[in-house]
């Protein structure tokens, strides 16, 4: 009789464990599938282990399947170069002289064939749109990272009290900077290793480390209407983890806003 009950105690104990398997199976298959493997008793992930960064890991952006760093997603702007070839990324706040047709993938300009110096195959180029018209373009928002230095290319602008990119604090509205295309200079024409630089873009940097970890957005702005009142932009870079080894270090030309009105 004892041999009896024991036999059937061991059968319901093998029972019990085939359904407890069965339950934890799915569970099991789950978390492989998401690269997840049990060590100790604890979840691991092991999409930390194929070289990524711990912060690339933590932050991947699955939205658009490219696995995209946070370099990218957080502290750089949307479409930095107008590589996508068109506005996608930048918003026309007001005026028309910006639009979906104002990014080119031309690289020279007039019969001379001077190069525009962009960066990658597109830019931002203002002569698609009449000179005398006015507008201001804004970016998407990021956050000043890295050493807090910036870079952008400038070309046109000949005014910089009209013609300028500002760099604004998304939360306040705040204008924290000005840049104005400092090195423009009709001369040498049409050679630009003489000094010429009128629609050929030059190289900036700027230091901006003052409001590192702030949310900050780009405008550029073209109040101007004559006289190469236009603007040709390219490669709003907005991270970098030093001072770049390129570029005219761009000078702060934003006013006292206590004596003049923000535009």
């Amino acid at each position: 009789m004892r041999d009896a009950n024991s036999s059937k105690s061991w059968i319901f104990k093998m029972v019990v464990g085939v359904m407890a398997l069965q339950l934890m199976t799915p569970a099991i298959q789950g978390t492989a599938a998401a690269g997840v493997v049990w060590e100790g008793g604890e979840a691991s992930d092991l999409k930390a282990d194929i070289g990524s960064s711990v912060t690339d890991t933590v932050y991947q952006n699955t939205s658009n399947g490219l696995g995209s760093s946070v370099t990218d997603t957080v502290y750089q702007i949307e479409n930095p170069g107008f590589e996508t070839g068109d506005m996608s990324g930048w918003t026309v706040v007001k005026g028309q002289a910006f639009d979906q047709d104002s990014v080119s993938d031309e690289t020279t300009w007039w019969g001379e064939q001077i190069p525009y110096n962009q960066e990658g195959s597109f830019h931002l180029n203002g002569w698609k749109h009449d000179e005398a018209a006015t507008g201001v373009l804004r970016s998407s928002t990021f956050k000043l990272g890295g050493s807090g230095w910036i870079s952008f290319k400038l070309a046109g602008a000949k005014n910089p009290k009209k013609a300028y990119i500002n760099i604004v604090e998304a939360e306040t509205g705040q204008v924290i900077a000005r840049y104005g295309n400092s090195a423009f200079a009709d001369v040498g024409f049409p050679n630009p290793d003489q000094g010429l630089r009128l629609a050929n873009m030059e190289q900036y940097k700027a230091d901006l480390s003052e409001y590192l970890g702030k949310r900050l957005y780009v405008e550029i702005v073209d109040n101007a209407n004559s006289d190469w009142g236009v603007i040709f932009a390219d490669a709003f870079f907005m991270y970098h983890g030093a001072e770049p080894a390129e570029g005219i270090a761009a000078t702060d030309i934003k006013p006292d806003f206590k004596c003049h009105p923000i535009v």
